[in-house]
């Protein structure tokens, strides 16, 4: 083998090797997060409003995956248990990823649903609050205490 074939071969050795690495850097990055324990009261830091008089759903959806299709299904088992609920559907966009990359299918069939308010859950900051996983759905009542037993589907404390 010649130098220059040695050398051709070494290049696209390391190109293969380097798009593999980014590759895997993205895919880390559109993952899921994975739950923790959901706070027992509704989060102070939370930027998202409890509300008033009714119970507040709150769900995590990972776009672009095939678990969203779940948690939207959750979620409307979810609100027929718990029908005059306000429901937020958040989005989580993982850091690394544009605005807007979070708005796709599940969005608009989120958006759709009634009493629903669909936001963007930048870097997953709403999640940590709530100690949540994509896929996950909590419920709190009137005065911000997390209701247990939720319904199949959604999950409460872990």
């Amino acid at each position: 083998m010649t130098t220059t074939m040695k050398l051709m071969v070494a290049v696209s050795v390391a190109a293969v090797a380097m798009s593999f690495g980014v590759f895997m850097l993205e895919r880390a990055e559109a993952r899921p997060i994975a739950a923790e324990t959901h706070p027992d009261r509704w989060p102070a830091q939370s930027s998202i409003a409890l509300a008033l008089k009714r119970e507040t759903v709150v769900a995590f959806v990972h776009p672009h995956c095939q678990c969203a299709q779940a948690a939207l299904e959750g979620l409307k088992k979810t609100m027929q248990a718990h029908p005059k609920a306000l429901a937020y559907v958040m989005f989580v966009r993982p850091a690394a990823m544009d605005e807007g990359w979070e708005v796709d299918e599940h969005w608009d069939a989120a958006a759709a649903m009634a009493s629903a308010v669909v936001l963007p859950d930048p870097a997953g900051a709403e999640a940590a609050r709530f100690g949540a996983g994509t896929g996950d759905i909590v419920v709190y009542d009137e005065t911000g205490a997390l209701e247990r037993g939720v319904p199949s589907g959604a999950v409460a404390a872990r």
